[in-house]
Formats: structure tokens, sequence, C-alpha cells
């Protein structure tokens, strides 16, 4: 597998791992006002760790 696609890869576990986590979070908690902020907290922990992947597979 080259560099590109396990980036990609990579990038997509980490996409559906948030969704999942966000479903089963949902399912638990229902739609609060915190739901909103959570969404936020987590769609930048997921940008910062996919940024993180990227560079790290650019540099293998």
């Amino acid at each position: 597998m080259n560099k590109n696609r396990a980036g990609i890869l990579y990038a997509t576990a980490l996409i559906l791992l948030g969704i999942v986590m966000g479903g089963w979070h949902w399912m638990l908690v229902g739609i609060s006002r915190d739901f909103g902020a959570g969404l936020a907290v987590g769609f930048t922990i997921c940008l910062g760790a996919m940024g993180i992947i990227l560079r790290s597979v650019r540099q293998l």
C-alpha cells in the first residue's frame, strides 16, 4: 500500500470511529444543550489527529 492510500485509510478509520462514538453518545445521553459543544470538540480533535496521521504517513 502506498503512502497516500495509507493516510486516506487512517483518516477514514478515524472519521468512522468518531461517527460511531458520536452515535453511541447520542443513544446514551440524547441531544442536550451540551451536544453541540461535544460535536465541536470532537471535530477539532479529529482534524488534529488527521493532520498528525497524514504528516507521519508522508514522512515514512
